[in-house]
């Protein structure tokens, strides 16, 4: 038997090598590990950071639109008011005066729809004519 088995030896020496790599690995992979949770907290700061401002600014897009929704009725208010059609027309008077062009007693005339409805038509942009020219 010899003194020194070289055998064992090499299988020990192999056994301490593996165990060193391993330590190695796990120690890479340990620090790897604690990089990625500090990364981790950081990126969680910083959602809670960034969700905070945007509530923050949607908060106050909110009252933005608020406010512009009310400056721009105060602007409508403010400005003078266009006469109506009741004001610049005798809405009574058109009525009666398409009422008479309609009446069935202009069919008994024996005239076309067609006539009628230009007629009418003519009324309604005469009267429209007015408002505008008062306006």
């Amino acid at each position: 038997m010899p003194l020194f088995d070289l055998a064992a030896h090499d299988k020990a020496q192999q056994a301490y090598i593996a165990r060193l790599w391993r330590d190695e690995e796990y120690a890479t992979f340990q620090a790897a590990h604690n990089a990625l949770q500090d990364d981790y907290a950081a990126a969680q700061v910083t959602i809670a950071h960034l969700t905070k401002e945007r509530d923050a600014l949607a908060l106050r897009y909110r009252r933005l639109e608020a406010e512009n929704r009310h400056l721009a009725f105060q602007l409508i208010m403010q400005q003078p008011r266009r006469p109506s059609l009741q004001t610049s027309v005798d809405i009574n008077a058109l009525l009666l005066n398409l009422l008479k062009l309609s009446h069935p007693d202009r069919w008994s005339q024996g005239q076309h729809a067609t006539d009628l409805a230009h007629e009418i038509t003519v009324a309604l942009n005469a009267a429209r004519q007015h408002h505008y020219d008062d306006a």
